[in-house]
This record gives structure tokens, sequence and C-alpha cells, in this order.
């Protein structure tokens, strides 16, 4: 969810206001990121249009930025491998447990924590349980690298 392109009503607006504060303590470095993850954690309706509605554009100083480019996904692999992707689900993570969350979403958030925590197999396990992935097969076998390594936990 691309925080640029979305539109919330003013329920979710209400929502993610009253989140914040969390997310700001916990230190979350995607702001969209966490803004799909606290909507779709209390049963937002999420659309996604497939039509682009916008040119992307990257700024020297973005923190994730592209993901389409050789350089840029083997930039993103060594930050996973390295711990970083690992930090920023910690600190999501952080941020939505403090959440008056379903209790589908909160069985959820305890798969992502043992993730986080657990060793090799734990983490898998957890991974699985959890029905985590990434937006493509490549980046779903890379997080699922980084939790058979460890490079999620703290």
């Amino acid at each position: 969810m691309a925080g640029n392109t979305s539109v919330f009503n003013p329920s979710a607006v209400a929502l993610l206001q009253h989140a914040s504060p969390h997310a700001v303590r916990a230190g979350v470095i995607s702001h969209d990121w966490w803004a799909y993850q606290v909507s779709a954690g209390h049963g937002a309706t999420l659309i996604h249009d497939p039509e682009p509605g916008l040119l992307y554009r990257q700024h020297p100083r973005s923190e994730v930025g592209r993901n389409d480019t050789l350089p840029a996904l083997t930039a993103r692999l060594r930050k996973l491998m390295a711990g970083q992707f690992g930090g920023w689900l910690r600190a999501n993570y952080a941020s939505l447990t403090p959440l008056d969350l379903p209790p589908d979403s909160r069985a959820t958030l305890d798969q992502l924590g043992r993730m986080l925590n657990g060793t090799g197999p734990q983490a898998m396990m957890a991974m699985r349980r959890g029905g985590f992935y990434r937006q493509t097969r490549p980046g779903t076998t890379a997080l699922a690298l980084s939790a058979l390594t460890g490079a999620l936990r703290a």
C-alpha cells in the first residue's frame, strides 16, 4: 500500500490517529506499511486499483525506495539478511501490540511475535501459521530465509 496513493475514510483516519503515538514510540520506519497493517488489522476494506494514478518518484532520502531493478533488489536482500527488515518488523510489532485488535488479528500478531523471537524452525512455523508473505515469490523466499537463519531476531 503506497502511502502517497492511499485514501482513508474518517473512521480509518480516527483509527490511525489513535494508533500513531504507538508507532512514534516504537520508531516505525515505513508509515504506509504501518497504516496498511493497522487498517487491515482492524478489518478495513482495502481496495487496490491496478491502474497507476501517478508515476513513482524517489527522493534521495527514501528509506525503502524502489524494488524493481537488480541493484535495488540486491540492496534489499542485503538489508534483510543484515537484520534491518527484522528491526522494522519488530517496530511494527511493538506499535501494534497495545492496540485493541479483533481476535483473528491478535492471533496473527501473536504469530508475528513468534516469528520474530523464535529459532529457525520455530520462526518458519510461525511464518506459515501466520500466513506471512511478501508481494513476490522471491520476496517470500527471502523472508523465509531470514526467518530460518535468525536474521529477524534482535
